[in-house]
Order: C-alpha cells, then sequence, then structure tokens
C-alpha cells in the first residue's frame, strides 16, 4: 500500500466512525469548495456510467447512417401508404381520380 492510499485509508475509517449527523455536516463542508462539489459529480457521473454499453464513433456513424435510410424509407412507405388510401376512399366515394400522366406533366 503506497503512503497516498494509507493516507486515505486512514480518513476513510475516521469518516465511518462518524455520527450520521457528522458525516452529514463533513460531506457539506466539502461541498462549500465548488471545485471540489465539481470534481465529485463527475466521479459519481463516471462510477455510474461504467456499466453503460459503449459503443466506437465509427460504429455510431454507421448506425447513424442506418437509421436515415431507414427513416427516408418509412417516409416512402407512409407516402405510399397516403396514396393507397386515398384511392380507396376516392373509388368508395365515386369520385374520379388524375390519371398518372396528367398528374406526371
Amino acid at each position: 500500500m503506497t503512503q497516498s492510499q494509507a493516507t486515505a485509508e486512514v480518513f476513510y475509517t475516521a469518516f465511518q466512525a462518524l455520527k450520521k449527523s457528522e458525516r452529514k455536516a463533513f460531506i457539506n463542508k466539502l461541498l462549500e469548495d465548488e471545485k471540489l462539489a465539481e470534481d465529485l459529480r463527475y466521479a459519481a457521473i463516471i462510477e455510474k456510467r461504467t456499466q453503460e454499453p459503449t459503443v466506437s464513433f465509427d460504429d455510431w456513424l454507421k448506425i447513424n447512417e442506418r437509421l436515415e435510410e431507414m427513416q427516408k424509407k418509412l417516409a416512402v412507405f407512409k407516402s405510399v401508404q397516403a396514396g393507397i388510401k386515398e384511392v380507396k376512399e376516392s373509388r368508395k366515394s365515386g369520385r374520379k381520380l388524375q390519371k398518372l400522366s396528367d398528374f406526371i406533366n
């Protein structure tokens, strides 16, 4: 055990020996230091996020590109679906639709 690890162990043991109210007061005192409070928040976030799955940036770009392709396909499918619905509704109502060639021109 290094000197810094031994020192940390002594402080941790002393902290554990404190009453709950004393621990709270000590933690509040530590949090008065804005830089230390920020460091503690970052440490907590890092610790929490170590359990999260990670994706390399290149893989993320590929996934994102695939998502965009799928979104474009979905938009086309929805347009086709809306067109089919419009044709069905016009048939039911007897409304005459424009020919495709006329629509394109």
